[in-house]
């Protein structure tokens, strides 16, 4: 069985307008591992779910910003390969059905709900929403649990000049803490739009790109803006009060936080909670090979980011924007006994190839070398899978001890306009996908053989570390941490 700490499954059928989330685009062979968005197949929807036996299911919720709603902004990305697939006709929709952030939030929840209503009951009974920590006993069934990603989702104004629209998202916290049926585990602090609240690092994985769309709408934040505002400290403090009155405590998503924003957020965790640490949670993330967070801070665009690596570091095998995780974070979320969401877009994960100049990763033809040269293994294959262990063994190794192997999980992102690893395009690739990480530690790192995997399993089999990966590790966090 597996558990997932971030997928948007709810969210294509919902900006097309369709009645249930079960009305969806099969992903075929043809369609292999390529790029994934609103016109194209889907990844994590409840049909493969089911097949790929995911029994742990962190739904996202995200109400589209509004930057994607511009025809400018859209063709300008996809002059540049990167292609959102949002038709006219359905932003025209969702702008006037929901002219606020909070309206498509509560929508897509609503919408989210249809999937109990199939006409076959194996299929809607298959799927249970966590409303108590006692719903996470259900053997067999695919359990499902409340994400947000972004601030901005409870933003219940039209605009941020609007006045009160930060004391709106305050509001929206404070009535799904009271009053929502389904918890929210987690909130993430920032996606692509600047929320006048937190920092973000570019998300757009294309040169120069931000710097253009700024002029149009604030994807990245002005030098002295990417840091936590006192208005985000006090609904930081919001999410995370659980005092009788003040609702379940909703922990923080530091995916797609700026590095300031993340050194400020774990300074404000620390110190109003000295006695009870929180855990910090980044649901889908990669690593970038960066050491410190002020290192991380100096890169403005993604072609800055990947010269600075290279002259440091020479040629690498991770992304290095600062919107991955530097291992200061890595040992930060470690410390507090949080949870690291290993995610399978191939660009996050350092696939950057044809994207950022510099970009390949030098361990290609080392992977050709290893595989193709002593076995009949194909390189292609399997190099999306060894750039998944990479990530998971920097991890493992920046941690320096047994117990991190608790504290990391799968975090697909899929549905999520996702370029996916090759070896797993969807959900139903899941268990395939686990047996080729089994492979390549074998055949590739030399698992059984005295090498440095051997060193950093810690005693744990291959078997073993993979299964708290794709499972164990997520459903013993979340019944840890579900709000009571």
């Amino acid at each position: 069985m597996y558990a997932d700490s971030h997928a948007h499954n709810a969210i294509k059928s919902f900006v097309k307008g369709l009645p249930t989330v079960y009305h969806t685009t099969p992903h075929t062979t043809k369609d292999g591992g390529k790029r994934s968005n609103f016109k194209t197949y889907n990844q994590a929807d409840p049909k493969s779910l089911k097949k790929g036996n995911v029994g742990l299911n962190f739904v996202t919720l995200l109400p589209v910003e509004e930057v994607f709603f511009d025809t400018k902004i859209v063709r300008l990305l996809a002059s540049q390969g990167f292609t959102v697939g949002l038709k006219p006709k359905w932003t025209k929709r969702l702008y006037k059905d929901y002219p606020t952030y909070r309206k498509m939030l509560d929508a897509e929840l609503a919408h989210l709900l249809t999937i109990k209503k199939h006409k076959n009951p194996r299929m809607r009974d298959h799927f249970i929403f966590v409303k108590k920590k006692g719903d996470l006993t259900n053997p067999g069934k695919c359990r499902i649990v409340l994400n947000v990603e972004g601030l901005h989702a409870f933003r219940d104004t039209e605009n941020y000049s609007s006045p009160n629209s930060l004391a709106s998202i305050a509001r929206g916290i404070d009535y799904y803490k009271k009053h929502s049926n389904i918890p929210i585990f987690s909130i993430g602090l920032s996606h692509f739009e600047y929320n006048h609240l937190v920092g973000q690092p570019y998300s757009i994985p294309l040169p120069g790109v931000v710097r253009k769309l700024k002029a149009v709408a604030p994807l990245d934040v002005k030098p002295g803006d990417d840091t936590i505002t006192q208005e985000a400290e006090k609904i930081i403090l919001q999410c995370l009060d659980k005092r009788p009155g003040a609702g379940k405590r909703i922990l923080l998503d530091i995916k797609h936080a700026s590095p300031k924003t993340r050194e400020a957020y774990y300074a404000l965790i620390k110190c109003a909670y000295r006695k009870n640490k929180i855990p910090i949670i980044c649901s889908h993330s990669a690593v970038s090979g960066i050491k410190t967070l002020a290192e991380a801070k100096v890169s403005s665009d993604a072609n800055d980011a990947w010269k600075a690596a290279f002259k440091k570091y020479g040629q690498r095998m991770f992304n290095p924007w600062p919107i991955n995780l530097c291992d200061e974070d890595i040992k930060t979320i470690m410390a507090s006994k949080g949870m690291i969401g290993i995610e399978l877009d191939q660009r996050v994960l350092g696939d950057m190839r044809g994207i950022a100049s510099g970009g390949k990763p030098y361990y290609v033809k080392d992977v050709e070398d290893k595989l193709a040269k002593t076995t009949n293994l194909s390189p292609a294959k399997y190099l999306h899978t060894v750039m998944f262990m990479d990530n998971l063994l920097h991890i493992i190794k920046v941690a320096g001890k047994k117990e991190a192997w608790s504290h990391v999980c799968l975090g697909s992102d899929f549905d999520g306009l996702i370029d996916p690893v090759d070896a797993c395009p969807t959900a139903t690739y899941l268990r395939r996908f686990e047996n080729d990480c089994k492979v390549v530690a074998r055949k590739y790192y030399g698992y059984g053989k005295g090498g440095v995997i051997d060193h950093l399993l810690s005693g744990l089999s291959i078997e073993q570390a993979l299964k708290k990966l794709f499972h164990q590790n997520l459903m013993q966090f979340t019944r840890k941490h579900f709000p009571a």
